[in-house]
């Protein structure tokens, strides 16, 4: 979605965080990213890291020899022209893996002109950090584009599991304790972008697309989630045990084949120029 909205295939040096298993960027990287750019993809898992190598191995980029992904390990912080120019001349595509703290980047100031974050600035520790270093990371007119969960009433996906847990008496660990949707209050989010420097700020509500059939695919989402798991990780075993089955239970009386409501999400869209 980010890549469309903030009009990605103009810009040539690209940052984005929290890139997961790489399924946005494998389609970014194929269709829309531009001759002569470069792109720094980042993500805290070690698991993510490890899945955004392999699936771009087995896409088709990885076959086109002028398309080059290198994975940067062992660093404190990153020259970005360094890596760039040693990639040399005869690549169109130039990809780089990172395993970086959105809260902390690895990178110099002013070393790129787009930055994007989906649905990851709800999940790090103080969100005021990750606003702060997209800005320090973009150079001036360069665009940072953020998508978070929309209202908490037009979310019952990222309520489901919140709404379960509470139900059985358990606290929901920080930054989530506020719930998934903590940051999608429009005045709040303008004005912390407005306090960390950017000079205009656009943003509106959209619905998220989730086709979601049963509660088996809830639980394999949960399960595969590092965000998602972090609920879980203070429950002993029977409690987690307990957890899913009352989420059987909850998700049939809400969502099952004898109800109208599905699960949505909507989202917050954020376009910030700095």
């Amino acid at each position: 979605m980010l890549y469309s909205i903030t009009q990605a295939k103009k810009f040539s040096k690209i940052c984005e965080v929290g890139a997961g298993p790489g399924l946005g960027a494998r389609m970014f990287i194929g269709n829309i990213m531009k001759k002569g750019a470069y792109y720094f993809c980042s993500d805290l898992s070690d698991e993510m890291m490890k899945a955004f190598y392999r699936n771009f191995q087995n896409c088709d980029s990885a076959l086109n020899p002028r398309v080059k992904l290198k994975w940067i390990k062992d660093f404190e912080t990153i020259d970005v022209n360094q890596q760039v120019g040693d990639m040399g001349e005869d690549i169109d595509k130039k990809l780089f893996l990172v395993k970086a703290n959105n809260e902390k980047l690895p990178y110099p100031d002013g070393c790129f002109d787009l930055y994007i974050s989906s649905l990851s600035l709800e999940h790090v520790d103080n969100y005021m950090n990750q606003l702060n270093e997209s800005y320090r990371v973009l150079e001036t007119g360069g665009v940072a584009g953020f998508t978070v969960p929309g209202r908490r009433e037009n979310c019952n996906m990222l309520s489901l599991v919140p709404d379960v847990l509470e139900s059985l008496g358990h606290e929901i660990p920080p930054p989530l304790h506020k719930h998934p949707t903590y940051l999608s209050d429009k005045e709040t989010m303008e004005k912390d972008l407005r306090n960390v420097g950017f000079s205009i700020v656009k943003m509106y509500y959209t619905e998220g697309n989730i086709i979601i059939k049963n509660v088996t695919e809830v639980k394999d989402i949960i399960i595969k989630s590092p965000n998602m798991c972090r609920n879980l990780e203070k429950l002993t075993e029977e409690q987690k045990e307990e957890f899913f089955e009352e989420l059987q239970k909850q998700w049939s009386l809400k969502y099952g084949p004898d109800t109208t409501e599905p699960l949505h999400q909507e989202l917050l869209v954020i376009i910030a120029t700095k």
